[in-house]
């Protein structure tokens, strides 16, 4: 794989890197088809389905046993880019999602994180990493009153 840039521009609903195509379309599923060498995932995702949710979705999508880290990656990377408009705007509400759902009980791994939380002594920089999303600390807790 070529060095991937994550926030290169791209057209509006189309993403490509290598040989790994995203296209977001007007209707319809999740779709991965290999098309000779290259990847083609088409999808009707909307800025509000964007979040850490979609690697289950992507995961049971995989009908090609040669679907590789590089190709999930890719295509991960392809979902978030071609459903906002815009490298920053994309990011930056795929990991709103994401946290929002972490934080109010809806991710995935929402009872993994809380049981980590409840096992941690001391400080903890992060309990699971994803292209480098790093959830900010718990707020200390308030003083009492005095």
């Amino acid at each position: 794989m070529t060095l991937l840039d994550s926030l290169a521009p791209c057209s509006p609903g189309r993403w490509t890197h290598d040989h790994v195509t995203v296209e977001r379309v007007p209707a319809g599923p999740l779709n991965v088809r290999r098309e000779d060498d290259r990847l083609h995932v088409t999808h009707s995702l909307t800025a509000e389905q964007l979040s850490e949710r979609l690697v289950a979705e992507v995961t049971a999508s995989i009908q090609d046993a040669e679907f590789g880290q590089d190709e999930f990656e890719l295509t991960m990377v392809g979902l978030v880019r071609s459903t906002v408009p815009g490298a920053l705007d994309s990011w930056v509400t795929y990991y709103r999602n994401s946290l929002g759902e972490l934080l109010d009980g809806t991710a995935d791994f929402a009872t993994i994180h809380d049981r980590a939380a409840e096992l941690v002594r001391g400080s903890v920089l992060d309990l699971g990493s994803c292209f480098g999303f790093l959830p900010p600390p718990p707020a200390p807790p308030s003083p009492p009153p005095t």
